[in-house]
This record gives structure tokens, C-alpha cells and sequence, in this order.
């Protein structure tokens, strides 16, 4: 296949395309695709094969042996599925054939007996055989199963069927075929999942629903159910589950129904009221306060909401998992669970089962009462409990998912805790006569019940006019007579796609023909290769019909004047002669065209006639020089951060073209040139580096509008040093970083910001920072660190980049040591190397946080979290590697660019009356407008060193807290509760008081009282 002909390997690759789509790797591809429910691609592979026949009859040089042996390899591939054709290969006739199936399968039996619809339970052992046997052998029987049943609207629930089969959820697959509308149920035994033992069961769960063995041998069992001849159904589900993730738990409770939205917005309190219970689990929302509304007003109404916390959606605000108050945290297990210590007692599960090896989970912070918990390292992590009353139940660790792959019996009976129905109770069903007429574009039908599941599947080609509701993909009915008109849904589209397709086969069928119409007569054309830009020589290249080889005899330059030009000559200005000539080899017969294009332009075609062993074209053109008409831009001498403005004038082009500008391989403009126009053109230049002396490249282009010809010219503009100190300054993104940069802007200092964005995406508020120097930079990557400081040079670095996730740090320690601690020190080799000075922003965290004492800058550090041991490693990385240094040691930051406990504590505010807050941490807050005024004072001296930085006084955070309701005027209770009470991942420092001495030695001026500073916050909040 790789070494067929261009005829031939077309044909070779769309087979291997096929055959690709076939694979696992393609199907969630595949599966997103419009009509995908269509594309069962094991179907195509006839159509592969066919396509590697015709492929190999195309291939004309293929030696006839390897011809036979991929036609027996075609034949040896047949040889499998012949048995569908010819049976047991006995040579008895198929109708025998057929009807012993039939008997055997019990089919013949389910006919006699089936009035409306039989479900045929046995995993497709048939295959095709049974579909036949059903629809199309003896009286015809609908059927919920049948040929091509993954494009019914039903699939989902026939799925779920097979499903209920495999994993021995009996009294779920007996109450769905009933919803299905199946009178008969036909059930293989050896398909069942623990086969012949499984059978007192299958009758135990049939009787359940109804259903009466009816048949049995030693293969099948078949079921029927004695009710009218046209039924519907009537249910009373008990719960409703709402979410992708729900569906699975309703095969354990069949009175569950699954929602059909996966969007709790979606639904309304009067709707959700009548269950017992509802479960939560992979749901969405729209508004996350109306649907937690939602929740706790079924809760008070006596419903019982369950929440599978694995499935809560993450906060577009937060970031994180949460619901009710309650965060979600991640972890992962492997191979099972740690013991649970739960209401039940202490539970040893099951392993995971294969595959699942890994186990991502989540645990939770929040819950008011704890029914559930783990021990991981030392730490109780709360996995099972109530929030804000008895009836929200919230579950992780993914146990209901655990529970559906597993039925571990321990953690069935812990579910039970939070489920208000029982396992295999079914819903409440009967079923009531139904008139169903079918006529050519209408449904009738006819019932003497409301709210009646006709057992239809619902389709959108129905009469949107019609009265008709449709759940779980299935069509209800009102009392009285229901008229469903039939009509083309996409009517206009199908049309467009029809004709397009048609335009498209017809030009495949002229091409076709063009094609085989003759082997060697086909046009041969001239073309250039590299496009010729004046200064440099042109090349060419002839393309030849498949099957002619060739060879180029002669290219020759001539220059205006007729003389002969050498073949490295480059074009010069002025009119110029190509000829080139082609020699065919003689054994070849060809007759065709002979065609030279040289610049876009044509030139005299000449004809090859059989055994014609050469012709030659000629073709005259213009090398035209743009820059005649351009006038020249000057190079330029400007002050660093000033604007440079390059003006060109264009008069009269003769011909059509595009202007380039551009900076590198960038296009800054690029403008189309009106042919005998006079053009004005002006580009304004910004020296956004610092203000240093530099030099800028750019290049002028001009491109021909038909030639494709292509002229530049390069200018420079000069940035002169303005004298004015250089600071860069790392995470700009963040709360002090953004203070930061407009502090300096404020002194005249000339600041670049850099962070992990392509541009600033810090708040857009139109201070200074938002027009000042920028550039991307992830102070993980050394080399980029390296490169950015050697070219800037900047005098100082302000490290504020850090990874301050404190709790998602004890998940993704390598992460937070990367950023800390290895990016910080990757700075600060820089820095050494050029000698720069650096400040790096460190945090209380690094000290153990045990005593009343207060913390001196030169104290023990002895962290106990991963996010206080990593900024230690940053702090040894600086002292190690650099004399001149500034530590800064700072505590409970707050600021206007970013979240905080600040703006946390006035969300919650807006949704909450009481807040629970702890009050045996104590510290004092940092406002970073006011910290940013100290390390501007700071990074301009050279008193090194390292130093403590929080506003004055101290407080817990309950008193932080009161104070902020206080200053913003906001009436919320606030509870306090202990470190412990509250429960966090990581472990936090319960003293942050830190001496501020060392500022006040060295004449700086430490930062105002804490109060003062957060009434001087809120008021930036309100403005």
C-alpha cells in the first residue's frame, strides 16, 4: 500500500482510514460528530476492502504473483464470517436452519403470546439471526431490540438494559421493560451474569414487576405479562435522579427516576416537592444561589436531598468544588480504600475493581454533622455527613459509584443512611388501555388516562402543535384523543446538504473522466518553484501526467537586451526573457499542452504531439523595483518609552501589491496599494523595554499583487537611555504585585511587570499598571528567566510570584516547590550573575506557629505545611546565592486585585446569616497598597537583609472578621469556632505575631494600624 501509484494508493488510504476510525482511540471523536449514532464504523469495513481491491486492480506495475496473493488474502479475510451465509456448513436449507433457531430461542412461543412488544434479553447473541427471526420470519413482532437499535432515539435506555443484564440488576431490567412497553421479555441464560445461578433471581425480580414465566429450556426463559392487547404506563417514581453521574445509581434503586436535565436550574420547587427523595451527582447550574435556594427549600419541605459531592461543579469564583458551604477537596487512592470510620462502625471495603486502580475522590470541609471520616496522615478527613439540616446528605470518596461497580455490602448499608427508599424498590406502575393509529404522516392515539407513558419513543419529528409531554425519552399522553402530525425536522438542510453532495459526485465524475479518457493526454505546465525576488535567481519545475518520465534539457536567462545571462545571474530591473525547454523521452507517446507560468503570468502555450522529442516556450515579463515609489524610511533616535512615528508617501504604483511592516517574522500592518493612487502611510512605535540604549530591526516588504514578486527594505529605531532606575517585578497578576507597579510608577521609577499571561490580566481599573511594561515569563523555566533579565537589565527584581494555594499545596507539592522554591532560585542565579539586587516576598508560614511569643526576623524556621516548607526553600535559595537581598516576611494579605478573606467574608455575606470563623489563630493583616510604599522605599537603599512587614497591631480571625462587617456596614453573626472545629488540609500557623524592630533600625517607616488600614480598603472596594 505505501508503494502504490498515486491512482492507486487514494484508494489504499481511505481503506487504512477506515480501519483507523475503527479503533478506541477514535471514538470520542467520532462520537461528537452530527449523525454520529450512524457511524458504526465496523460497518464500513466491506467498503475498505472493496476500496483495497479496486486500489490493486489500478496498480498496473504490481506483478501479477503479489496481485494473487493479496486477491488470497482478501478471500482468507471472508472465510470467518462465511458461517452467516451457510449456518453449521451442513448444506441443510436455511429455512430448517431458521426454524430450528426459532424453536430453540423460544422466539416461537414469545409470538404466539406478544401483543405490543417483545424485548429480547441476550446480548446480541443472534446477532442479525435473531432480528430476522423477530421482524421478518413467521408473524412480525415489534420488538424494544433490532437491527441498527444504537440509532433509536431509545438507545440510552436500551443501553441501560444491557447494562441491568451484565451486572444482575434484575428488578431494574424487569420495571424498564415494562416502561418500554414490553409485554414479553426473552432472557438467554448463559447471558445472564452468573448464568444458571442467577435464575432463581430473574424469576424472583420478573414476579416483582409482574411478569409470568410463560417458557423455559435449558437456553432461554421467556416472560410475558397479561395485560391489554395497546397498553401505556403509569408511574409513580419515589425519586429522581438529577445529573450524568445519577444514572448508574438508579439501576440499584429502580424507583429513582433520571431527570432529564442534567441542569438544576432547569427545575422548579413545585416539580421536585412530590418525591421522596432527590440525588444529586454530576448536575450543573446556571445561578449557584437559586439552586442551593432550591435545595435547602425541598430540604425544609421534607424532601431528602442527597448530593454525591464527586459530582458538584467547580466555582467559576472560587475555583473549587462547593456547595452549601461545603469544599470539596481532591485525593486519590490506590488499589482500595483506608479503613472508614463510620455511623455503622469501622468498614474494611472491597478492593477497587480492575481498571480502577487509581481512584480520584473528594473528601469535605464544612459539614455540620459528620457520619463518615478517614484517617490520613494524622489528619480526620469528613467524607459522609448533613449540612444546614437532616435532609441534605452529602456523600464522597465517590461511594455510590464505588457501591454501583462493586455491591459492597458494607457500604450499601452506609448508603442506606442517606437514602429514603430502599434497594430494588420498584415504582409504582400500571398499565391502561391505549388506541394507537398509525397513518402516513399522523400518529392517533387515544387514552382514557392522564399523564400515560405511551411507551413510544419520542421524536423530533413530531407536531411541535400536538399535546404531548415526553421523559426519559419516552412520548406521555393526556386523557381524550392526541393527533401527533409527522413532518420533516430539518427539511431545509437536508436539501442544501443533498444538492451539495450532488454538485460535489458530479465534479468527481467529470474529473473521473478526464482522467481515464486517455493516460497521456494531460496538460504539462512550467512552474516556478521559488517565487523570484529580484536580487536572487529563480528555479523551476515541470509536472508531467503519472506515467511519463521526463527530464528538463535546457534553461536559459536572457537578459533585455537578447544577450545570454549565466544561471547564476540574478534578475535585474527592467524586461526579461525566459525560455525554457522540455525534452520528453522518446520511448514515451504523449500529445498534450505545453505550458510555461513564470511570476503568476502565462505565456504562449505550444503543443506535444506523439513522439515529439522536445519543445521550448518563450515568455517576456517586467521586473518592477516598488521602491522607485516608495520613499525610503529613515532611521530613528528616540527616548526609551517615548513614541517613535514612521511616515512613508506612495505615489502612483503601477501596479496592485501589499505593504508589509514587520517586527521579527510579525506583521505590525499590512495594507493593500491601490494601483495609480497616492497613499499616505504612518506607524507609531513604542518602546516598551526599559530605558536602556537598544536598537529595533524592522522591515518594509512590498509584494506584487499578480507576480507574487517580493521587495524589502530594513530600518532601525534606536532607544536612548533615559537614566531613570529599571525595576522588574514578578506576578503582576496578583494583589501586591499590581500595588507594586503603580507605586513605582508613581516615583518615577520604570517598572516591568511580568506574569504567566500573554498580556496584564490583572484587574483592567486604568491605573498605571495597566499601561506600563509587560512581559510573559513562568519563573519555572530557567532558561526563560535567564534570557528575559540578561536582555532588560533591569537594577532590581521584586519577586511577588508565588504559589499560595495553602491547601491545594498539600495535593500538588511538586507544583508549589517548583514556583517557590526552584523558580525562585533559578531569579536569584540570575541575579548573581549580573548583580542585581532582589527583594523576595516570604511569608509567615515558614515559622512553626506554636507559642504567644513574637516571631524576630532571625528566629528558628521550622514550617509545618508544604507551602510554608517550599517559601523557606526560596528564602535559603536567596541567602545562599546573593549578597545583596531583601526578605520580606509578610501575613494575612489583603488587596485590590485579587481574592482575599476580605472580599470572602462579604460574599458569604450576601448569601449567608450566620458565618463560622476561627478565633485561635492570631497575626496581624497586610494591606498591600500599604506594603508596596514600603518596598519601594526599600529596594531603592542597600540596607539588606531580612525584615517583618505586616500593619500594626494584632488580632484572631474572628476579630478580623467582625471588623470587616463592622467598617463595610454589613449585620451578619459571626460564630466562632476552633482550628479544629473548622477543619482544613493544611496545617496553619496558630501564632503569626511578628516584630516589626528591624524597619523602624533601619529608617523605614513601618505601615499604619490594621484597622485603619481595612476602613481604608472597604472605601476602595465601594468607589
Amino acid at each position: 500500500m505505501l508503494f502504490g501509484k498515486n491512482k492507486s494508493s487514494v484508494y489504499f488510504f481511505s481503506a487504512l482510514l477506515i480501519f483507523l476510525c475503527t479503533t478506541n482511540a477514535m471514538y470520542p471523536i467520532i462520537s461528537h460528530l452530527p449523525g454520529s449514532q450512524y457511524l458504526w464504523m465496523l460497518r464500513f469495513l466491506s467498503i475498505a476492502l472493496c476500496m483495497i481491491l479496486f486500489g490493486l486492480m489500478l496498480w498496473h506495475t504490481l506483478k501479477k504473483s503479489w496481485l494473487r496473493f493479496f486477491a488470497f488474502l482478501l478471500v482468507l479475510d471472508v472465510l470467518p464470517s462465511m458461517t452467516l451465509v451457510t449456518g453449521d456448513f451442513s448444506a441443510r436449507p436455511v429455512e430448517e436452519r431458521m426454524a430450528e433457531i426459532d424453536q430453540y430461542s423460544l422466539l416461537s412461543e414469545a409470538r404466539e403470546i406478544t401483543t405490543q412488544r417483545i424485548a429480547c434479553m441476550d446480548l446480541n447473541a443472534l446477532e442479525s439471526t435473531g432480528a430476522f427471526l423477530i421482524s421478518d420470519y413467521g408473524k412480525p413482532m415489534a420488538a424494544t431490540f433490532g437491527a441498527g437499535w444504537q440509532s433509536a432515539n431509545t438507545a440510552e435506555n436500551i443501553v441501560m438494559l444491557n447494562e441491568a443484564m451484565e451486572t444482575g440488576r434484575y428488578h431494574y431490567l424487569f420495571d424498564r421493560c415494562l416502561e418500554l412497553g414490553n409485554d414479553s421479555v426473552l432472557i438467554r441464560i448463559d447471558q445472564m451474569k452468573d448464568g444458571y445461578l442467577d435464575l432463581e433471581k430473574v424469576k424472583v425480580a420478573g414476579e416483582a414487576v409482574g411478569y409470568k414465566l410463560a417458557a423455559e429450556n435449558e437456553g432461554y426463559l421467556l416472560f410475558h405479562l397479561d395485560t391489554w392487547e395497546q397498553f401505556g404506563v403509569i408511574s409513580d417514581y419515589q425519586a429522581i435522579g438529577i445529573g450524568r453521574a445519577s444514572l448508574s445509581v438508579t439501576m440499584d434503586y429502580p424507583a429513582m427516576e433520571c431527570g432529564d436535565s442534567d441542569n438544576l436550574n432547569d427545575y422548579r420547587f413545585e416539580e421536585l416537592v412530590k418525591y421522596r427523595l432527590v440525588f444529586l451527582d454530576g448536575f450543573t447550574y446556571d445561578n449557584k444561589q437559586k439552586a442551593e435556594e432550591l435545595v435547602l427549600r425541598l430540604s425544609e419541605a421534607g424532601v431528602r436531598v442527597v448530593i454525591g459531592a464527586d459530582g458538584i461543579p467547580v466555582d467559576e469564583h472560587t475555583g473549587v468544588s462547593s456547595f452549601l458551604d461545603v469544599v470539596c477537596q481532591p485525593m486519590l487512592f490506590s488499589n482500595g480504600y483506608p479503613l472508614l470510620d463510620t455511623i455503622d462502625g469501622v468498614l474494611d471495603c472491597d478492593l477497587f475493581p480492575e481498571g480502577y486502580t487509581s481512584w480520584r475522590a473528594m473528601y469535605l470541609n464544612g459539614l455540620d454533622e459528620c457520619w463518615g471520616k478517614i484517617v490520613e496522615l494524622d489528619e480526620e478527613l469528613e467524607f459522609f455527613g448533613t449540612v444546614k439540616n437532616d435532609n441534605v446528605v452529602m456523600i464522597g470518596l465517590n461511594l455510590p459509584y464505588f457501591y454501583s461497580l462493586t455491591r459492597d455490602e458494607g457500604v450499601g448499608r452506609l448508603l442506606s443512611h442517606a437514602m429514603t427508599i430502599s434497594e430494588n424498590q420498584l415504582p409504582h406502575r400500571s398499565t391502561v388501555p391505549l388506541e394507537v393509529e398509525w397513518e402516513k404522516d399522523r400518529i392517533i392515539i387515544r387514552s382514557e388516562y392522564d399523564n400515560v407513558n405511551t411507551t413510544l419513543a419520542y421524536h423530533d419529528i413530531f407536531d411541535g402543535s400536538a399535546e404531548v409531554a415526553h421523559r426519559n425519552n419516552l412520548t406521555y399522553v393526556n386523557r381524550g384523543e392526541t393527533v401527533i402530525g409527522l413532518h420533516y425536522p430539518y427539511l431545509k438542510e437536508g436539501l442544501l446538504i443533498s444538492v451539495v453532495s450532488l454538485l460535489l459526485t458530479a465534479l468527481f465524475l467529470v474529473r473521473v473522466r478526464m482522467l481515464w479518457r486517455g493516460r497521456y493526454v494531460e496538460k504539462v505546465e512550467l512552474t516556478e518553484v521559488k517565487r523570484p525576488v529580484r536580487g536572487k535567481t529563480p528555479c523551476f519545475e515541470v509536472t508531467v501526467p503519472e506515467g511519463v518520465r521526463y527530464r528538463v534539457t535546457g534553461v536559459e536567462w536572457y537578459d533585455g537586451e537578447g544577450g545570454r545571462m549565466q544561471p547564476d545571474s540574478p534578475f535585474g530591473e527592467g524586461r526579461c526573457q525566459v525560455r525554457i525547454t522540455l525534452r520528453v523521452d522518446e520511448e514515451e507517446h504523449f500529445s498534450g499542452e505545453l505550458r510555461a507560468s513564470v511570476n503568476g503570468l502565462n505565456a504562449d502555450s505550444t503543443q506535444l504531439q506523439e513522439r515529439d522529442k522536445a519543445a521550448s516556450v518563450e515568455m517576456s515579463y517586467e521586473v518592477l523595483d516598488p521602491f522607485r515609489y516608495i520613499r525610503q524610511p529613515e532611521d530613528l533616535e528616540v527616548f526609551s518609552g517615548e513614541k517613535a512615528t514612521v511616515r512613508w508617501s506612495i505615489s502612483k504604483m503601477p501596479q496592485v501589491g501589499y505593504l508589509q511592516i514587520l517586527e521579527g517574522e510579525n506583521w505590525i500592518i499590512c495594507d493593500t496599494l491601490p494601483r495609480e493612487a497616492e497613499w499616505e502611510l504612518s506607524l507609531e512605535l513604542s518602546g516598551d523595554g526599559f530605558g536602556k540604549a537598544a536598537q529595533e530591526r524592522y522591515r518594509l516588504a512590498y509584494i506584487t499583487g499578480t507576480g507574487g514578486l517580493e521587495y524589502s527594505r530594513e530600518f532601525t529605531v534606536k532607544w536612548k537611555e533615559n537614566g531613570r532606575m529599571r525595576i522588574l517585578v514578578t506576578g503582576v497578576n496578583g494583589q501586591l504585585g499590581h500595588d507594586v507597579m503603580n507605586e513605582l510608577a508613581a516615583r518615577g521609577i520604570e517598572g516591568m511587570g511580568t506574569d504567566l499571561t500573554p498580556a496584564y490580566g490583572g484587574l483592567q481599573d486604568g491605573t498605571a499598571v495597566t499601561g506600563m511594561p509587560y512581559r510573559q515569563l513562568d519563573i519555572t523555566d530557567g532558561g526563560a528567566a535567564a534570557e528575559l533579565l540578561r536582555r532588560e537589565r533591569p537594577d532590581a527584581v521584586i519577586h511577588c510570584a508565588a504559589y499560595t494555594a495553602v491547601d491545594a499545596a498539600e495535593e500538588n507539592e511538586a507544583v508549589c516547590r517548583r514556583v517557590n522554591a526552584e523558580g525562585t532560585r533559578s531569579l536569584a542565579l540570575v541575579c548573581r550573575e549580573l548583580d542585581i539586587k532582589m527583594l523576595y516576598i516570604s511569608t509567615d508560614y515558614v515559622f512553626s506557629g506554636k507559642g504567644e511569643h513574637v516571631w524576630e526576623p532571625e528566629d528558628e524556621r521550622a514550617p509545618e505545611s508544604v507551602y510554608g516548607q517550599t517559601k523557606y526553600e526560596g528564602e535559603l535559595a536567596v541567602q545562599e546565592l546573593l549578597e545583596k537581598y531583601f526578605i520580606v516576611r509578610v501575613a494575612w494579605v489583603f488587596g485590590i486585585n485579587g481574592k482575599n478573606f476580605v472580599r470572602t467574608m462579604l460574599k458569604l455575606a450576601e448569601s449567608h446569616d450566620t458565618i463560622r470563623v476561627v478565633n485561635d489563630q492570631f497575626g496581624s493583616p497586610t494591606y498591600t497598597l500599604d506594603l508596596a510604599r514600603l518596598l519601594a522605599d526599600m529596594i531603592v537603599t542597600e540596607k539588606y537583609g531580612v525584615y517583618h512587614a505586616t500593619n500594626e497591631g494584632i488580632c484572631s480571625w474572628y476579630d478580623f472578621a467582625c471588623a470587616i462587617f463592622q467598617e463595610a456596614g454589613v449585620n451578619v453573626k459571626v460564630v466562632p469556632v476552633t482550628t479544629e472545629e473548622y477543619g482544613a488540609k493544611a496545617k496553619r500557623p496558630a501564632n503569626s505575631r511578628m516584630s516589626k524592630e528591624k524597619l523602624s533600625e533601619n529608617g523605614f517607616e513601618r505601615l499604619p494600624e490594621w484597622r485603619d488600614a481595612l476602613r481604608r480598603y472597604i472605601r476602595e472596594l465601594k468607589a
